[in-house]
């Protein structure tokens, strides 16, 4: 039996935190690994977590950021040392940075998980540092699509592997697609990195022909604000909701009949996932690192489409609305990522590096 121990940030309405946790208990259900889950902040868990997963929260009140730091550092030292295993897995550049600093010296595996977009601009300058410092000294890298994996040099890319997210398996699975539901929805946190503008700007132009729609956006962020501000300045306060993170988001996306994703990048989206696996007919912006175009095959289980582009965003819509046909082939087809992105499958690739 092998030892595991997982680090990141908190146990949050984060995608990675999902994705660990995700992982952590499929590892942790096969009987072949113990598992161990190491989280930074002190923070409410809101992702479940198997009862055969030994969680640690790691607690520090420093309001110091570089004593933060250098505390958080010799806390994930002092509980490598004390782990009994040799492979670590740090999801996220920070944590990344903070867990291959911890480790030097130690004989220790660690293997990073790189979420997002690595050319995306970045005024941390801890994750600069990290994706200059951290990757070479890993044992592996994970990324989650080859577009990610080509931006970095040959030799990271030589020890380093293509593992896209898994599907929760705990998805309703008897839900039913229903067209007449005249319901759309969006997932994510309220930042700007997701382009909500551009989702409001481009239901309210799909509205005016089809105005039995509503549109939900669930999450909380720092541009709740900008956004409502906007919506009330388009006068659809009666058609747009921000309805905030609610714990039930399955249930309310199982009502959707279309789910959209605007994001300027984005790694492999979970509620993008979710949705499809649902049945939900998909549009997403075919944005870097090439998350959606990795999964949706245009106009067969979903639709791409460019970023930042309102006008067709709400032309793929009225597509979807008035083409029911069209909308039930999107809905059969998605369904399908149940199976290639199973948490059965992305757990036995992990497990390929591990063994």
């Amino acid at each position: 039996m092998k030892n595991v121990m997982f680090i990141n940030a908190s146990l949050t309405d984060g995608g990675s935190e999902r994705v660990m946790t995700l992982l952590a208990n499929q590892l942790a259900l096969s009987g072949n690994y113990m598992i161990k889950m190491l989280v930074l902040r002190d923070k409410e868990k809101t992702y479940l977590v198997s009862n055969d997963v030994n969680v640690v929260q790691f607690h520090d009140m420093n309001k110091n950021k570089l004593i933060k730091i250098f505390g958080r550092i010799l806390g994930i030292r002092k509980n490598m040392k004390d782990f009994d295993g040799e492979f670590i897995i740090a999801f996220m550049d920070e944590i990344a940075f903070l867990t291959i600093v911890a480790s030097l010296g130690l004989k220790k595996k660690v293997i990073i998980s790189i979420r997002n977009n690595p050319k995306r601009k970045d005024k941390k300058v801890i994750r600069l540092i990290s994706r200059v410092f951290t990757l070479p000294l890993a044992y592996k890298v994970v990324f989650q699509t080859p577009q990610a994996k080509a931006c970095y040099s040959k030799k990271i890319q030589n020890k380093s592997y293509i593992i896209p997210n898994p599907i929760n398996k705990n998805l309703p699975s008897d839900v039913e697609y229903n067209f007449n539901n005249k319901m759309v929805i969006a997932i994510g946190r309220l930042e700007a990195q997701k382009n909500y503008e551009m989702a409001v700007k481009a239901f309210t132009k799909f509205n005016v022909l089809f105005p039995d729609y509503k549109m939900y956006i669930y999450g909380k962020g720092t541009e709740k604000d900008k956004i409502q501000n906007l919506i009330n300045d388009l006068h659809m306060e009666e058609k747009i909701k921000l309805k905030g993170f609610v714990n039930n988001i399955f249930e309310e996306l199982s009502k959707a009949s279309i789910f959209i994703s605007t994001s300027n990048f984005e790694g492999i989206s979970n509620t993008m996932l979710e949705a499809m696996a649902m049945g939900i007919p998909t549009i997403c912006t075919n944005c870097p690192i090439g998350g959606a175009a990795y999964v949706i095959e245009n106009y067969k289980n979903g639709i791409l489409i460019s970023v930042g582009d309102v006008e067709q965003m709400a032309k793929e819509l009225e597509m979807i609305a008035q083409n029911k046909e069209f909308a039930l082939k999107l809905s059969k087809n998605a369904r399908k990522v149940n199976v290639t992105y199973s948490i059965e499958q992305i757990s036995k690739m992990w497990t390929d590096i591990l063994n």
